[in-house]
């Protein structure tokens, strides 16, 4: 429909009226930052070019904000170093676009220009920068973001508050984080996700159940995110009859219809129980098409309880007929239809015949060496496969040591108090 719009104009002379030619383009390169949609925001870019308003800064201001949305970084932040009057707005758009794509160094360099360039901050600027802390958990800095909330009056915001709760859970202060949950006047569903989220994370399963159950006689209902974060409570503390019980309750007791994730979450959980047929009838009763990531959960759980028949009947879905490991090896790096499900597959299928495959080494004879494939995970670059390794063949000599090491350190330490690898375990 834009690009109708646009084509339209370009192709007749009706044209927007003079003051109004900087709002029209303007909505459309909104639209195209809503909707994510990179070549119709090329080519309304081509076309604010040819009609002479691509140097307007409000103009500019959109064009970054457009192309940050679409994780264009690289021209956001060409567009942004031309623009004559460098608003928070366009700050908050970098800050936003570098964090998006987990660019969270960057991010916080943008955050440092914008302190700099003495600009004020706004509600928005925050809630991103405190994601950025979060994935690098850099908890002091996080906390001078958090005087900067107070100072600035955003203690009140939601949002603000929310990623506070998040930047602590992740960076491992829970006692903060129930402290910025606790203090807050209004929580919406996002607030008590949060929450138990930064519960579950720290295995504290029970009290991810008592909120959830407060949220709800609260009078807060809860959405796919709330469940998404329960389920996978449940998947990660094994705890299988739960899982269950909030799983019907989704659709059951507040009409909120099971997702993708959920679904993965469910599968997780069913295949960490060794619960392989229910998980694959659970896939099978699915209204929504399942994806790698789902595919990929039910066969870690093959691997881990050796169930090859399963993933004979996974791989024959998938590839719609019947495969073995022999048949997958010579796809495993091209592009095929899940490479992903073919490296998991590869570990389950029995190997008929044994595969061998020649790989270069990089020798002063430049021969060829025959790799079985178990020996698939390390390569011999002269004496020294691993960096730092004293030993030619340091998959299990070198690792076991280190780990010995770990575990006497940190019996040492009193940081454990049981043994983390058993005297009769191999490595």
């Amino acid at each position: 429909m834009i690009l109708r719009i646009v084509g339209w104009t370009s192709s007749t002379s009706v044209m927007p009226a003079p003051n109004n030619i900087i709002p029209f383009y303007a909505s459309l390169l909104d639209f195209c930052s809503s909707a994510k949609s990179l070549k119709e925001l090329k080519q309304i870019h081509v076309r604010i070019i040819t009609v002479g308003i691509s140097r307007h800064d409000f103009i500019r201001a959109k064009l970054v904000s457009s192309y940050a949305s679409c994780n264009q970084m690289l021209e956001a932040s060409f567009i942004f170093s031309l623009t004559n009057r460098q608003s928070t707005f366009l700050y908050n758009s970098l800050i936003r676009g570098f964090s998006s794509l987990n660019l969270f160094s960057q991010s916080l360099s943008v955050f440092r220009q914008l302190l700099f360039s003495h600009k004020p901050i706004d509600r928005h600027t925050l809630p991103t920068v405190l994601k950025s802390c979060a994935g690098l958990s850099a908890l002091q800095l996080g906390r001078q973001v958090h005087v900067a909330v107070l100072a600035n009056g955003f203690v009140l915001d939601v949002a603000n508050s929310n990623a506070l709760i998040t930047m602590y859970s992740k960076c491992g202060d829970l006692v903060s984080a129930r402290w910025v949950f606790d203090q807050m006047p209004e929580r919406n569903s996002v607030t008590w996700s949060a929450m138990m989220a930064a519960y579950g994370m720290h295995g504290n399963f029970g009290e991810v159940f008592r909120l959830f159950e407060q949220m709800a006689d609260e009078g807060i209902l809860p959405d796919g995110m709330t469940f998404t974060t329960i389920l996978t409570a449940c998947s990660h503390g094994g705890l299988t009859d739960n899982g269950r019980k909030y799983f019907e309750m989704m659709e059951g007791r507040f009409g909120v219809m099971p997702g993708l994730e959920h679904y993965t979450c469910m599968v997780d959980m069913l295949g960490r129980a060794g619960c392989l047929d229910e998980a694959e009838a659970l896939i099978e009763g699915m209204e929504v098409e399942p994806d790698e990531t789902l595919w990929g959960a039910l066969l870690g759980a093959c691997k881990i309880y050796g169930k090859v028949e399963v993933a004979e009947r996974v791989a024959e879905k998938v590839y719609g007929r019947t495969l073995s490991a022999a048949s997958l090896l010579p796809c495993r790096n091209s592009f095929c239809k899940k490479p992903q499900i073919i490296s998991i597959l590869l570990c389950i299928l029995p190997w008929k015949p044994r595969i061998k495959r020649k790989i270069r080494v990089p020798a002063a004879s430049n021969k060829l060496a025959d790799i079985p494939p178990d020996d698939y995970t390390w390569r011999k670059y002269g004496q020294k496969p691993i960096k730092g390794s004293p030993h030619p063949r340091p998959t299990k000599c070198y690792l076991g040591t280190m780990l010995w090491q770990l575990n006497y350190t940190m019996k040492f330490s009193n940081l454990s108090s049981h043994n983390c690898i058993s005297k009769s375990s191999t490595v």
